[in-house]
């Protein structure tokens, strides 16, 4: 793909509070005594019963293998990060992602009675404060109140380590010390599972945190609201909720679990109708049936800048001659609690059910798109329609929950639309009722068990094409005027989704799957189960406007999303610190599922280059950090959105509604858990990973798991204690490694278990011993940060291997925030093969294990003295490979004399690794720049691509000094013979031909091949000139032609671009203008595009993408650096988190100056908040960029003028 709502979260503010949870005076004295062993083994049989009354319902089961789930999120994209790659994605859309969380309050509503009529609401809006809005709270005298200003609610709610809530299971009778050996593995954690919140871990011994004591920062409730002119203005209810607190800076936690929801009837109705959107809201009400588990005088749910009618909020026993309980009410904004509080006791074992009636700002429950009508020349009408977006935790936002992944139930949603729009929602409709005023109920089929997080609402105007298959219905939706490139998506979503019913062996359960393409959605997409919902570019695709390298990526994105349903909806993560599994495996599958329907595509070597080696990049920072980091709270799941990579985007705009979330940072766990699960893979074999999966998802079905689980189900029998219970990310290493029981249907899990499901198939598959324990190998991958190098040496007719962590700059100081328990050990899965053998398709058998002891390994006769060698073959590996420079100059002369000898992936892992062993000083900058002159003669994608991200590193250092001219010289070379080889037409290429000469030529025209430049110009002007509908210009050529034009163009050029970048229906299209815009020369035009990017007139959601691209130009670099500095605070207040920009704008800094430049602007702003890690990135990837040319300036000097 995944957000806090508010851009401006300080992560720090409230990391330094940590409460003792024993020491608090709690109120809840009988939950600290349930610790009992006793009293968990009722609990857990009470549990199981619970799921044998689910089992035995009537409708449950059927509906539960009827229905499915939409997995997550996009963001695995070909992206290398490079304006010279072929993806025409300028802003490396997927790799921003965000969620555009509201600024909006969580304020008492008071809409008594129903609220549908339009009676009523005159009644409340006449009552209103006519000085108050949305954006403000009536009592201004107190500053602690729950005020509309998210980012001082918000600010207050970080990572610590204080609650009132959670619970620790030691689930294993002998593993109450799992833990224990572990306390060193992540630096400042150490009391992460002895006084916090996490429930999952372990299982004889059961701990509550006390229930703190509150004290009311509310002496009275007389917030007013209002939600724009003639809307309803909410005021307090004769209920009047006291507001509880925490101590300062906050405390984040889970909620403990005394009550269990079982079934969520809901009813929503969106106002998104009038002109100006800051007047939208939305109001509803959830009837939440839910089992007592544990006997307790209050319920505690969570909600977020909601406005509750306190007078409706009712607890009713769902078992007959019971009374009514009208609880009092407490709001939590630190924890984004709601506290009932019932003066009778619930009784655990009994069943009620909570009613709750509720408004909020519309900003607060829906990614609110919109489409440009041009009506005329000059009036432009903004038509709205509304999608939810709810991962990670903004369900909580849309309606009161138990808002965590682990907490699955049913949902019956009832969405309340005006006449002439539609609705859509996760299941299939299944009545309408004709309400007052033109407005309609649209009621839907219950939902299979899912997290809040999946359910989906979108209210539109749009239209849809359909396909039936294998008892599927499935829909296209989008504009009209775009519905007709909706229909590659669906071809490819129906086949895809058919493989990976066939490749998990479970079928698809839901009974329909939507996808629509949203035009304002910043998101790549988002998997909600049977109702898909994507960014414009990442589905839609006209073969007359979208290049090959487009329908790649919406094919990825598509494949992607699909795999979702299994990994992620149907299975889904026990909490947020798993997450990368669903999108690991959602990455990597995505490639597999592509593959399927595009074998000439070669998509999983594809997936090296643009994924291993993007992964391999980031990782090697001293600033990284391992793929699994355990979380608490909302504010730590944010941090891992941002620290590992969920790169979603999310935002809301039209006119001035201006509220955004970028969530964005530096490595990608999906990019590196993908790797890594592809590593897995080679190793298991693929018939074993295959069948390991298939148990793994067919015993977790409709279940929540980690990737324990995983590794559980691939390895060994789970015991039969874990029956029902609730497991770590340990569980998954075991998966692999075990069987998982079938007791374990409905539970919670974690990537243990799938590690366990794994090793057992392969103990039952007569695999090697050594991949028994897939836990253990795979815990080296996922609990410790950066990754091997492998040196391989020749002694003789032997060659010796020995491991050591691979590091860009040794010299950095580690922050010791994440301590490897393995002492930077690793378990490698090693091949190579000789000159004499060259054999490159080596499978599992071909492996040779080095083990995490860190011992040498002797591979004895294995190689003559004069061959080369070369090891990882195919990349499958996530580690770099050096060798003695012997072996180095063998190998580039073997790519001089006939490259096509070595395979296509290894020339280009030849040249990743030699360069960034270059960088980290492990080898000489001489040999690396050998491994490229023999590009010329190079005839495959792979190697072409990974040497181009290699070589722009190279460009960003020298272009503002005297060796700029020669190496454009050399480069311009590397480009231009094979141009002349390949042509200018792609007419009746196949795919990867295609991409290649889409690369040379961009590069040719970069480096001022002559030709190519006059031939792009000329062009341009023919498609200024044109005066029909149709592009005279090659699709795969534009984005040459495209920037090669603007960059050599004058306003006119650019304003030409502009104003097509603006009225174009083709999303791709409008992209590839929004990059070329960034080639100008001109200072003032670029100036003025900066302004832009800060006003409508560039759409909010790609603002970020045009300042990055801008960065890239090196004429505009020096003007964002300036921008960006003078308009810090507008900046992030527009977009929220602008890590990737940060990043981008220092990327080329390689002087003294720049550094403290940097520094002293880091040092200017008062509160980093989110900022912090890439300012920290920035400084260390500067200070490595003086490095490289203070050590390498001469050298490439020298060698540039060898080849003159």
């Amino acid at each position: 793909m995944k957000q806090p709502s508010d851009t401006k979260i300080d992560m720090k503010q409230t990391s330094d509070t940590r409460y003792d949870v024993e020491q608090t005076s709690d109120t809840r004295d009988d939950m600290e005594q349930t610790s009992d062993v006793k009293t968990r083994d009722a609990d857990m049989k009470k549990t199981l019963d619970t799921r044998k009354d689910m089992e035995q319902t009537s409708d449950t089961r059927k509906e539960i293998e009827q229905m499915s789930d939409t997995g997550d999120d996009m963001e695995q994209t070909l992206d290398t990060g490079d304006d010279m790659e072929q993806t025409s994605d300028t802003g490396d859309e997927m790799e921003q992602t965000s969620d555009t969380g509201d600024d909006m309050e969580q304020a008492s509503d008071t809409g008594e009675g129903e609220e549908q009529t339009s009676d009523n609401e005159k009644n409340i809006e006449q009552t209103s404060d006519t000085g108050d809005d949305m954006e403000q709270t009536s009592d201004t005298g107190d500053n602690t109140e729950q005020t509309s200003d998210t980012r001082e609610d918000m600010e207050q709610t970080s990572d610590t380590r204080k609650g009132r809530y959670g619970r620790v299971y030691n689930r294993h009778q002998g593993h109450n010390d799992r833990y224990k050996g572990h306390t060193n593995r992540y630096k400042g954690h150490t009391n992460r599972y002895k006084s916090h919140n996490d429930r999952y871990k372990g299982t004889k011994t059961t701990q509550y945190y006390r229930y703190r004591q509150r004290e009311p920062i509310l002496p009275s409730y007389t917030q007013h609201y209002r939600y724009g002119p003639g809307k309803p203005t909410v005021h307090p209810s004769t209920t009047t909720p006291t507001a509880s607190t925490t101590p300062p800076g906050g405390g984040d936690v889970r909620l403990a679990l005394n009550l269990y929801p079982l079934l969520y009837d809901l009813e929503i109705q969106p106002y998104i109708y009038e002109i100006n959107p800051a007047d939208f809201y939305f109001k509803g009400k959830v009837k939440i049936e839910m089992e007592c588990r544990r006997s307790t005088n209050e319920i505690v749910l969570h909600s977020n800048k909601l406005n509750i009618t306190t007078s409706s909020v009712t607890i009713t026993p769902m078992s007959s001659g019971q009374s009514i309980i009208n609880p009092t009410i407490e709001f939590d904004t630190v924890n984004q609690f709601l506290i009932l509080k019932s003066t009778t006791q619930l009784v655990a074992g009994s069943s009620y059910s909570v009613y709750i009636e509720f408004r909020g700002p519309i900003l607060s429950l829906i990614l609110l798109g919109y489409i440009k009508v041009h009506t005329n020349v000059e009036m432009i009408q903004c038509k709205y329609i509304a999608s939810t977006q709810m991962q990670p935790s903004d369900a909580r936002r849309v309606f009161p929950c138990f808002d965590e992944p682990a907490i699955k139930a049913r949902f019956r949603l009832t969405l309340i639309r005006k006449q002439h729009f539609i609705s859509l929602s996760n299941m299939n409709q299944i009545g309408s009722t004709d309400l007052a005023n033109d407005w309609i109920a649209d009621r839907y089929a219950d939902t299979p068990l899912m997290s809040t997080y999946l359910l989906a609402m979108v209210v539109c105007d749009f239209t849809f094409i359909e396909r039936t298959a294998n008892n599927v219905l499935y829909k296209a939706w989008a504009r009209t005027e775009a519905i007709n490139q909706t229909t590659y998506a669906l071809d490819v979503g129906v086949r895809i989704l058919a493989f990976f019913e066939e490749y998990f062996a479970t079928s698809f359960p839901l009974p329909k799957q939507d996808m629509i393409a949203v035009p304002e959605f910043l998101f790549g997409a988002m998997e909600n189960w049977g109702l898909v919902v994507y960014k414009e570019k990442s589905m839609l695709y006209d073969p007359l406007d979208t290049a090959e390298i487009d329908k790649q990526f919406v094919t990825m994105v598509i494949s992607h999303e699909l795999a979702h349903m299994w990994f992620g909806n149907l299975v889904t993560p026990a909490w947020w610190d798993d997450l990368w599994l669903n999108e690991g495996f959602a990455n990597y599958i995505a490639f597999v599922g592509m593959d399927f329907i595009h074998k000439d595509w070669l998509v999983l070597d594809h997936f090296v280059v643009s994924s291993v080696h993007r992964a391999l990049s980031f990782d090697g920072l001293i600033s990284s950090h391992p793929i699994y980091v355990p979380v608490s709270g909302t504010a730590e799941i944010f941090s891992i959105f941002d620290s590992i990579s969920y790169e979603k985007v999310r935002s809301k705009r039209c006119i001035n509604v201006t509220i955004s979330d970028i969530k964005d940072t530096s490595l990608s766990w999906d990019t590196k858990g993908g790797s890594v699960i592809r590593m897995m893979q080679f190793f298991l074999g693929d018939e074993t990973f295959k069948r390991g999966m298939q148990l793994y998802i067919t015993e977790k079905a409709y279940g929540v798991a980690s990737h324990d689980d995983l590794w559980d189900a691939l390895g060994r029998l789970y015991t039969i204690e874990r029956a029902y219970g609730v497991a770590s990310h340990d569980d998954l290493w075991d998966a692999l490694g075990k069987l998982y029981t079938t007791e374990r249907a409905y539970g919670v899990a974690s990537h243990d278990d799938l590690w366990d499901a794994l090793g057992k198939q392969s103990v039952k598959d007569g695999k090697p011993q050594q991949v028994h324990d897939v836990k253990r190998i795979m815990d080296t991958w996922t609990l410790q940060m950066n990754y091997p190098t492998v040196f391989m040496e020749r002694i003789g007719n032997d060659i010796k291997l020995s491991q050591s962590r691979y590091l860009r700059d040794k010299t950095a100081t580690d922050p010791g925030k994440y301590i490897s328990t393995f002492g930077y050990k690793w378990e490698i899965p090693v091949t190579l093969t000789t000159q004499t053998s060259k054999d490159f398709n080596q499978n599992d058998a071909n492996i040779i294990w080095m083990g995490k002891d860190g011992s040498d390994v002797l591979l004895s006769g294995v190689i003559s003295e004069k061959c080369w060698y070369i090891g990882n073959i195919r990349q499958y590996g996530f580690y770099r490979v050096n060798y003695p420079e012997e072996n180095w100059i063998k190998l580039i002369d073997q790519l001089k004399i006939d490259h096509t000898i070595i395979h296509p992936v290894n020339r280009a892992q030849i040249i990743n690794d030699a360069w960034n062993f270059a960088k980290s000083g492990d080898l000489s900058l001489n040999i690396a720049l050998k491994t490229v002159e023999y590009l010329s003669m190079e005839d495959s994608y792979f190697p072409f691509y990974a040497a181009n991200v290699e070589l722009k590193y190279v460009r960003d250092m020298l272009e503002r000094t005297e060796l700029y001219r020669n190496f454009s010289a050399f480069m311009k070379k590397t480009f231009s013979i094979p141009l002349d080889r390949l042509g200018y037409n792609h007419t009746g290429s196949g795919h990867l031909e295609t991409l290649l000469r889409s690369l040379v030529v961009e590069g040719a025209c970069a480096y001022g091949d002559t030709n190519c430049i006059n031939i792009a110009v000329s062009s341009f002007q023919n498609l200024m000139q044109a005066t029909g509908p149709n592009n005279p210009i090659d699709v795969d050529s534009r984005r040459s032609v495209y920037n090669t034009a603007i960059k050599y163009g004058g306003v006119k050029e650019w304003d030409f671009a502009y104003n097509r970048y603006k009225t174009h229906n083709v999303a791709s299209e409008r992209i590839l203008m929004l990059h070329a815009l960034s080639y100008s020369r001109e200072v003032l035009v670029l100036s003025r595009f900066l302004q832009y990017t800060l006003t409508d007139d560039i759409r909010k959601q790609e603002g970020i993408d045009a300042m990055r691209l801008i960065g890239r130009n090196p004429i505009g670099r020096s003007l964002l650096w300036d921008f960006v500095r003078g308009n810090w605070t507008e900046i992030t207040e527009r977009f929220g988190r602008v890590s990737y920009l940060i990043t981008d704008v220092t990327s080329k800094f390689n002087t003294e100056f720049d550094l403290q430049s940097l520094q002293t602007f880091k040092d200017s702003i008062p509160d980093l908040g989110s900022s912090a890690a890439a300012f920290d990135r920035a400084i260390e990837t500067t200070r490595a960029n003086i490095k490289w040319m203070d050590n390498n300036f001469q050298i490439i000097k020298d060698w540039l003028q060898s080849l003159s």
